[in-house]
């Protein structure tokens, strides 16, 4: 399910509160988005975790990796990494890529768990394997530094390219900073031009100001 409220329409939450309360899990975990996003009315964490825990309890793998983003990020409540670990490690059970990417963060960095880079890479792997365009660009960057396993420069410009030429703008502009820095790979002026131009066409106003910063034209 897509967590995507851009389109939601504003009477979103009256439309889900009988079917959240007769026990809809789709229903609850769009309720609980709902109050999160202030989708309808204003934002509240409280409502929000209330018919998340609901979906969650019932099964759905999305709204535990959603209560873990919001402990994970303290919206609305204290952060608290141990528990967002927790929710996330459901959600990772339950096959969510977002919760994969973002516990494969917490073990890299060692909050609310144990640090653990090489777990930290085959969460990202299985992230970028179930399409996550994020966890492409994580498990890129552990690649070609050697975290968590051996250096493999030539496998994260594989990965890069395959997940730029999917859409992500953000697999361009990791490319074009390998090339400018020299990072296992020649400098070359030309790929970063070239890579910041596709994710600048893509809607990437980082690569712009990159760009700008470059004094690269165009």
């Amino acid at each position: 399910m897509s967590w995507s409220t851009s389109a939601a329409p504003h009477n979103l939450p009256l439309l889900c509160q009988e079917a959240a309360r007769n026990g809809h899990r789709d229903a609850q975990f769009l309720l609980g988005i709902s109050h999160l996003c202030g989708i309808g009315g204003p934002s509240n964490t409280r409502l929000a975790l209330r018919w998340l825990q609901e979906a969650a309890n019932a099964g759905d793998g999305h709204a535990s990796t959603a209560i873990g983003v919001i402990h994970d990020r303290a919206i609305g409540v204290p952060r608290d990494a141990t528990l967002a670990a927790r929710y996330y490690s459901d959600g990772v059970q339950r096959g969510v890529p977002m919760a994969s990417n973002n516990l494969a963060t917490l073990h890299e960095s060692g909050q609310g768990v144990p640090t653990h880079p090489a777990m930290a890479r085959q969460l990202f792997e299985s992230a970028w394997a179930a399409g996550l365009h994020l966890g492409a660009t994580n498990l890129a960057r552990m690649l070609r530094g050697g975290l968590g396993g051996s250096r493999d420069v030539a496998r994260a410009l594989q990965i890069l390219l395959e997940t730029g030429a999917k859409g992500d703008a953000n697999s361009w502009v990791e490319l074009a900073r390998m090339y400018h820095r020299g990072e296992g790979v020649p400098l070359d002026r030309g790929k970063v031009t070239e890579y910041l131009k596709k994710a600048v066409a893509l809607g990437s106003t980082e690569a712009r100001d990159i760009m700008n910063q470059l004094g690269i034209t165009g």
